[in-house]
């Protein structure tokens, strides 16, 4: 057995029986060298998964720069064991991922002639079962020496815990804590400062060459409304306020894109976002912080805390239809 490792509680090993292997139809060998290693761990309370393998040669020692060695089409026999059914299915399916293409057969059964030899007493088919030895001939297996890799590979991945559906991977974070973090990054402005700072320009900044210069310094800033249509149909606008949909916000502000506006044309440019309620604004402002416009904010609250605290909006005023005109509309 070579290169025998524990892997999150699982041993794992292959080992290569090609030296004494005698060809395709040796199966009964291989199943004692799988016997043997069920022996060995049968009292043992750890699980575990080997794979063996066998070929008509000795797998190259190096790896070529092409990968490949040899130039019969011979087929190789690939054997896994294990003490788990889990782990040997998910063994299998990945065995049957990486080989695709230059798997021959497979099969979780013995074959008669197995079988036969194991009546006649001639060999021990020991602990196999269907469920927890599967065996596959693989054209070329080991002529290219990044079929160890491959294998290895299979055990590696195969014997690690597999990921509760109900549980966060690792490293993952709720949307709270990433809205956090944002927020964290961002100087918020209530909507009382942001329409300070628009105050101080003169006029609702507009963008374009328009664009005005706030708080005190020498940097031009837009008010940007990402919301979507319907919204701003549904509840107003602020007047003035740039429109720029979430989806192409980044496009649009970052000075290396091709696609930005006329005003997204240096780093300092005061940005300040806002959406319906300043949840999304918050995102959508640390996004520009992260291409460079470290003056990008949003507004707390976003437009329902601008319009509820009696500041300038405009409301679209829907034209009245007639019954039989919006009778129309519906056929």
């Amino acid at each position: 057995m070579s290169k025998s490792n524990l892997v999150d509680g699982v041993k794992v090993g292959v080992t290569d029986a090609s030296s004494a292997w005698s060809g395709s139809n040796d199966i009964p060998f291989i199943h004692l060298i799988s016997s043997f290693l069920n022996s060995s761990f049968a009292l043992s309370l750890t699980p575990y998964l080997f794979i063996i393998t066998a070929t008509s040669f000795s797998p190259s020692p190096t790896r070529p720069t092409n990968g490949s060695t040899a130039t019969s089409g011979s087929d190789g026999l690939l054997y896994i064991t294990s003490s788990s059914r889990e782990i040997a299915s998910r063994a299998v399916h990945l065995t049957s991922a990486k080989f695709i293409g230059r798997i021959t057969s497979s099969t979780y059964t013995f074959s008669t002639p197995d079988i036969e030899a194991e009546k006649s007493g001639n060999v021990s088919l020991g602990f196999a079962t269907k469920e927890l030895e599967w065996m596959a001939r693989i054209k070329e297996l080991h002529f290219s020496s990044f079929d160890s890799d491959i294998i290895h590979s299979i055990l590696l991945n195969a014997s690690r815990t597999p990921l509760d559906p109900t549980v966060p991977p690792p490293g993952s974070k709720s949307i709270n804590t990433i809205l956090e973090e944002a927020r964290a990054q961002l100087a918020r402005v209530t909507p009382r400062q942001a329409l300070t700072e628009l105050r101080a320009v003169g006029k609702f900044a507009t963008g374009g060459n328009n664009s005005g210069r706030a708080r005190g310094i020498d940097v031009p800033t837009v008010l940007v409304d990402i919301r979507p249509q319907a919204q701003r149909d549904e509840f107003g606008v602020i007047p003035g306020a740039l429109i720029i949909e979430r989806n192409v916000l980044e496009w649009r502000f970052d000075p290396r894109s091709e696609a930005r506006l006329p005003v997204a044309d240096r780093y300092d440019l005061r940005v300040i976002v806002h959406c319906q309620e300043g949840y999304t604004s918050s995102l959508a402002a640390h996004s520009l912080q992260q291409l460079g416009l470290l003056n990008a904010t949003d507004i707390i609250g976003g437009f329902k805390a601008w319009k509820d605290a009696g500041l300038p909006v405009e409301v679209k005023v829907m034209k009245e239809r007639s019954i039989a005109s919006a009778a129309g509309s519906m056929v």
